[in-house]
């Protein structure tokens, strides 16, 4: 996941994922090999504190998870969680899923990655869940595409508006395609106050102004030594 500030479209969009091709570039090699190992890359650009928070699921070895916050001056708090969840997880998994987005309503989270629940079928858990506790399921395309089947189970859930960019990016790193958002974030800045003496020319005589200039004895200067 790529947390980005710098370079984007505007200085005020704080970005997830963005500027993916050339993270890829970068890094390509070193993704292969997380990849291979089942580990989960946080990616941040910016000046900020980054403190790991306690995994919320007791099912560890069915569910892969990082949860971290990010402080910055100025900004609120940003809880991001990132999953992977087997298959075969149980259905405890789902409640406890709930129970972490209910216990983040006062923070910005955003959870994200493979969760293995299919947003394409008609009938699944999440939906539910998201419909009961105000959360948004950002990602609409395909993110695992086979040459039989198409399924949406890479997910970016928020519970803040200002995402309103999102995607899914073709990828051959895995069988499983990138997807990013953009967060748009609104900075209030308070400039300190001061006062300054200044001349106001707004009634001056501009026409008499030049003809004084023109009229000084200019040619003194040529004969002053201290000048």
């Amino acid at each position: 996941m790529c947390h980005n500030c710098r370079g984007s479209a505007k200085d005020n969009e704080c970005s997830i994922c963005s500027k993916t091709e050339k993270v890829l570039s970068e890094c390509s090699r070193y993704l292969k090999k997380l990849h291979r190992q089942c580990h989960k890359v946080i990616y941040v650009n910016i000046s900020c504190d980054i403190v790991q928070l306690i995994n919320p699921f007791s099912l560890q070895e069915k569910v892969q998870a990082v949860k971290v916050q990010i402080k910055k001056e100025k900004m609120k708090p940003i809880d991001i969680l990132a999953i992977y969840r087997v298959s075969t997880t149980p259905s405890k998994f789902i409640e406890e899923l709930e129970t972490e987005i209910n216990n983040n309503i006062s923070n910005e989270t955003v959870i994200f990655r493979d969760l293995n629940i299919d947003q394409l079928s008609s009938n699944n858990d999440l939906k539910l869940i998201f419909n009961n506790n105000s959360v948004q399921q950002i990602i609409c395309e395909p993110t695992r595409i086979t040459e039989v089947s198409k399924s949406l189970i890479d997910l970016i859930i928020v519970n803040r508006n200002g995402y309103q960019i999102s995607g899914v990016i073709r990828s051959a790193l895995s069988d499983h395609d990138l997807i990013y958002t953009v967060r748009i974030i609104k900075q209030n800045y308070k400039s300190v106050q001061q006062t300054r003496i200044v001349r106001d020319f707004s009634k001056a005589d501009i026409e008499a102004t030049r003809k004084s200039i023109e009229d000084d004895p200019w040619w003194t200067l040529d004969e002053s030594k201290d000048f």
